[in-house]
């Protein structure tokens, strides 16, 4: 029993990671379940005991990258009692650990992409995720500027919707547009612009 529900659990996350291969490579309305199930292989019967049709297939990929994304994030504080340049290494090193992994990029094709015509309950989903994170940046930002690390005039919430509007759009080059662009340095560059301007400028 356990052994057939092991076997259960792989063919479904198999015909899942062949779904956001082809989500991604030719947009989410241009792949059908017959095209998902003749390029896995598979019977009919077999793809409906795992799933009621493609929209729940792409449900259960944003729920498992959204998951990925939430507990990345977590570890960007920059109220942490570190340097900037250790806080500036962390937030490269967690963009490097998701660049890696080759079905983030596709889910973030997809979510940038095709994800307003879809669903709007998805689409409201990945919205209200968005904004979570915006207010997780904030709370950060507020931590920091009661520590004296970030200038208080500064609106936290404005700030946050500006880095992630900014981030936003380097990955829409770089997954969507597909531009040749150096993601690492081009984060580099924005956490400098930001933070130079969000410091609190130390005494000489």
């Amino acid at each position: 029993m356990k052994k057939k529900r092991k076997d259960g659990l792989k063919r479904q996350s198999d015909i899942m990671k062949l779904s956001l291969e082809m989500f991604s490579d030719r947009g989410y309305h241009a792949v059908s379940v017959d095209d998902i199930i003749s390029a896995a292989g598979i019977a009919k019967g077999t793809f409906y005991l795992h799933f009621s049709g493609k929209l729940e297939i792409l449900e259960m990929i944003i729920d498992k990258y959204l998951t990925i994304l939430y507990e990345s994030v977590k570890v960007l504080d920059i109220s942490m009692d570190k340097s900037i340049e250790d806080i500036k290494k962390i937030y490269l090193d967690v963009t490097k650990i998701l660049l890696k992994e080759k079905g983030f990029g596709q889910f973030l094709k997809i979510v940038l992409r095709d994800i307003s015509s879809i669903n709007h309950e998805l689409y409201g989903k990945i919205n209200t995720f968005y904004v979570k994170l915006v207010m997780m940046s904030a709370e950060f930002h507020i931590n920091a500027q009661k520590k004296g690390k970030i200038k208080k005039e500064l609106d936290p919430v404005i700030a946050s919707y500006c880095i992630f509007g900014a981030v936003k759009d380097l990955v829409f080059r770089l997954v969507v547009l597909e531009e040749k662009i150096d993601i690492m340095q081009s984060i580099s560059t924005m956490f400098d612009l930001f933070l130079g301007g969000m410091l609190v400028e130390k005494s000489t």
